[in-house]
């Protein structure tokens, strides 16, 4: 008899097939850096950056990073869409065996369609289920997994992944396509939880690579899509943290200095509040008033 786990691997070659076509033809979109035993191009890592200016809305051709709009938009669809119902528990509890019994000797694709398989059968199990598998060490599966759990949209997984998105920024080889999926998939499933880890640190690192805006804009537009006054705390707190000189923090000219990284922080924060003042001293004052009484 044919072991269980080979049936679930036969089934799926024709649905890791498509999977593998549909990441080929991303094109700017892919890469996963330098490392952990991606198949993708090389460029695109923190480490190995590809030219990009997200908060000028002018990323160069072929780079993975994508433009505010877009990251937006993704962020929009997932939470447009609404998550698959979850299965009959007894579905569910055959599908996550069939997940589990051979993911560590599976192949990339392999994987890679296990999750969008299990992903489609839903419910909270199935979510802290695909979270736990964020440690994979290819980055192409990690990122594959914060797809499906912003899909999924279930908070037990906001833990995890804000692990995982922590982890990924600091890995010197971490994939800028994984971060963004981590934080699209925090901003669709929109708890406020999810808060800090899309905003502590936002500025460090070398604000001088590449890929520092795209990081910078794919947490803060997460915290955009957060119906919650922590987002609204945060994004005004990191506004007067924005320094007004050097490298690519520089608000440069414009009204209220306006520049590409105090874009960055003031976009969602309209977004949110539908408000617009012209400096964070403005925003300060309003809030105060405001945040007692103010809804979403």
């Amino acid at each position: 008899m044919m072991h269980p786990f080979a049936c679930v691997l036969i089934a799926l070659l024709a649905t890791a097939t498509a999977t593998a076509q549909r990441e080929g033809g991303r094109g700017g979109q892919g890469g996963d850096g330098a490392g952990r035993g991606g198949n993708r191009p090389a460029a695109g890592s923190p480490a190995n950056p590809a030219p990009n200016d997200p908060a000028a809305g002018n990323p160069a051709q072929g780079a993975p990073a994508r433009g505010a709009s877009a990251q937006g938009a993704d962020v929009g669809k997932a939470k447009d869409a609404p998550p698959p119902a979850p299965a009959d528990p007894e579905v569910a509890k055959a599908a996550l065996r069939d997940f589990h019994a051979g993911w560590a000797k599976a192949s990339l694709p392999l994987k890679v369609a296990a999750v969008e398989k299990l992903a489609a059968v839903g419910g909270e199990d199935v979510a802290k289920a695909l979270a736990a598998k964020l440690t994979d060490p290819n980055a192409l599966v990690r990122q594959s997994i914060a797809e499906a759990l912003g899909r999924l949209r279930q908070p037990k997984a906001v833990g995890d992944l804000g692990d995982a998105l922590a982890r990924e920024i600091d890995d010197k080889d971490g994939s800028l396509p994984a971060i963004q999926a981590m934080c699209t998939a925090l901003g669709a499933i929109g708890d406020a939880k999810a808060v800090p880890a899309l905003t502590h640190g936002v500025f460090a690192g070398n604000d001088r690579a590449e890929n520092w805006l795209a990081i910078v804009e794919a947490r803060l537009a997460a915290v955009g899509q957060i119906k919650d006054k922590a987002s609204v705390d945060a994004l005004i707190d990191l506004l007067g943290k924005v320094p007004t000189t050097g490298g690519r923090r520089a608000t440069g000219g414009g009204r209220g200095g306006g520049g590409r990284v105090q874009r960055l922080v003031e976009n969602p924060l309209r977004k949110l509040t539908r408000e617009n003042h012209a400096d964070a001293d403005a925003w300060r004052d309003w809030w105060k008033t405001a945040r007692a009484k103010f809804t979403f």
